[in-house]
């Protein structure tokens, strides 16, 4: 790539490359089309409420260091009336990512959007293409098929692979690429601009802005993603894991700027030791040293999702790193009665790091009248007494996003339609009552946390016992335990009212189908819950299924 300047420009740009001559891209098929209505039709909702939901949407996926962070161009527009701040985690290095920013552009590699509004219905490049490489300050990017000084941006100034930024006459769009410990890249970017309203052209730029930057923006940093990760995985490579938007990324040395060595390809890092943060593996750490160096480099979460965003001073003492964790030793069992040995020893690996909070990602179905998809992040730390499940379900095709919590020592649910009209909110000492019943419950999801409770064998066999104090309360939860001491389910009477009367202790249950093992801990991949569990009710008590996909120990 050519050579260029490291600080963006004052004035407006100088000069402009034309595109040099290359194929059409491909004609959309039957097929594109069809899937580009599709996306359209799934925006449309996003794109009506944007406005509505401006306070949330301007910093998507950002945590608040990244928000404050400066970025190129930062200065040129101070009294921009727009100003966004998005982020994404992708697994792949930044080498790896910047050719998927370099070849943007109309009829060039698209926006990886909405097709069929930003690219004249070409579908978007799936692949780097090496003509669209040469990247050059002053080359345009074009918003539409024929480009101009106000219809495309304009390559302002960049830094191999770190950061780039584009330009028009009335904004900024600033692109950076952090790398993380464990090969993946933190991509932020940042829009500035300028509503002129001297200019009958603000006319048909605010709309778009308002109304239509947040949903392209969010499918363009997700299309990002994919192609950057399914390249990756084409090659044969493997990050271990993905951070979720809230998680803080390193910091870089300074500005992007004012770094040294612009414009030279980065050289590719020796591989960093292994974290305890996985995204699903059957196999446990190669050795304890491995996993106690990665557990010191672990990173804090300072920022919840979005849905919990109204907790997050819970969210972040409840994530807070267990300090100077010891690690498992299973002679340290060896007095409890045989079920709990057998289940504490196969779910958790000898040398493993104590931890005591967990955060863990998922996605299923949660049954509101009929069984609705949901994805979900949930932090769990029962020696502090709580946990936080926030979520973004469908109902109809519109976001339900809230929470369930157990904090401070205040049980409560939050759930808004279009995160605006209250659907439920709930709290008191019922609430607070039923949740320490669920907060028991998911021992199962941190079993290192297993000295905070009474160890004692159930009736049967194959039965493990586990007494929590939540206040004044006592829950007991009986864990079911498979010949090796895998789990197969958790039963228990937990407080509340299942058929909507009064309140009281109810058949509860949780069925696990499936293990994972993340960094020397087994813990359940695949699980059903209810109420009635053990009885003829048990299927229709049924409410929630679902996956972890990700897991991350502190």
């Amino acid at each position: 790539m050519t050579p260029t300047r490291t600080e963006p420009t004052r004035g407006p740009p100088t000069r402009t490359i034309p595109e040099p001559l290359r194929g059409a891209p491909p004609r959309p098929t039957p097929a594109d089309l069809a899937r580009q209505v599709r996306d359209v039709v799934a925006d449309l909702p996003r794109f009506l409420t944007a406005p509505l939901l401006r306070g949330w949407h301007l910093t998507w996926g950002a945590t608040p260091a990244e928000v404050a962070d400066p970025m190129p161009g930062d200065d040129l527009f101070p009294r921009a009336q727009y100003r966004s701040t998005r982020a994404i985690t992708i697994a792949a290095p930044p080498q790896e990512v910047w050719p998927w920013l370099v070849q943007v552009g109309c009829l060039r590699a698209g926006w990886y959007s909405d097709d069929l509004l930003d690219n004249l219905a070409h579908p978007s490049a799936r692949k780097i293409v090496p003509g669209l490489q040469d990247l050059q300050v002053g080359r345009w990017l074009p918003m539409a098929p024929t480009p101009s000084v106000t219809s495309a941006f304009t390559v302002d100034s960049f830094e191999t692979p770190r950061w780039m930024l584009w330009r028009t006459p009335s904004s900024t769009w600033a692109w950076r690429l952090v790398p993380l410990p464990d090969g993946a890249t933190r991509l932020v970017t940042r829009l500035h601009a300028v509503y002129d309203w001297r200019s009958a052209s603000t006319v048909l730029w605010l709309p778009l802005m308002e109304f239509g930057d947040f949903p392209m923006m969010r499918r363009m940093l997700r299309g990002i993603r994919e192609r950057a990760e399914a390249e990756r995985r084409g090659r044969g490579k493997r990050i271990g894991h993905r951070h979720p938007p809230g998680v803080v990324r390193p910091e870089p040395a300074g500005d992007p700027r004012t770094a040294t060595g612009a414009h030279q390809p980065a050289a590719r890092a020796d591989p960093a030791p292994p974290r305890l943060e996985a995204a699903g593996t059957d196999q446990a750490p190669t050795s304890v040293s491995k996993s106690m160096s990665a557990a010191a480099s672990l990173p804090a979460v300072s920022a919840p999702p979005w849905a919990a965003r109204r907790v997050r001073k819970d969210w972040a003492e409840l994530c807070a790193p267990t300090p100077h964790p010891s690690v498992f030793d299973p002679a340290v069992v060896a007095g409890l009665p045989e079920p709990v040995r057998r289940y504490l020893t196969h779910a958790i690996a000898p040398g493993t790091p104590l931890w005591q909070s967990v955060e863990v990602s998922m996605v299923g179905h949660i049954k509101i009248g009929a069984w609705r998809p949901f994805t979900a992040t949930q932090v769990v730390a029962p020696r502090s007494l709580g946990y936080i499940w926030a979520a973004d379900a469908r109902l109809f095709g519109i976001p339900v996003i809230g929470y369930d919590r157990l904090s401070g020592g205040t049980g409560e649910m939050r759930w808004r339609l279009l995160d605006l009209v209250p659907v439920v909110s709930t709290d008191g000492p019922d609430m607070a009552r039923s949740a320490a019943g669920r907060l028991a419950s998911e021992i199962a999801l941190i079993p290192t946390a297993f000295g905070g409770a009474t160890w004692t064998g159930g009736e049967g066999p194959d039965t493990a016992v586990a007494s929590w104090g939540a206040g004044e309360e006592q829950e007991r939860v009986e864990l079911h335990l498979g010949p090796a001491g895998q789990l197969r389910s958790v039963l228990m009477q937990r407080w509340g009212n299942p058929d909507g009367g009064a309140f009281g202790r109810y058949p509860f249950g949780v069925t696990v189908d499936g293990e994972r093992t993340d960094a020397g801990v087994t813990l359940p991949a695949d699980v059903r819950a209810g109420w009635w569990r053990g009885t003829d009710r048990q299927d229709a008590g049924e409410f929630f299924r679902a996956r972890i996909t990700k897991v991350t120990f502190r």
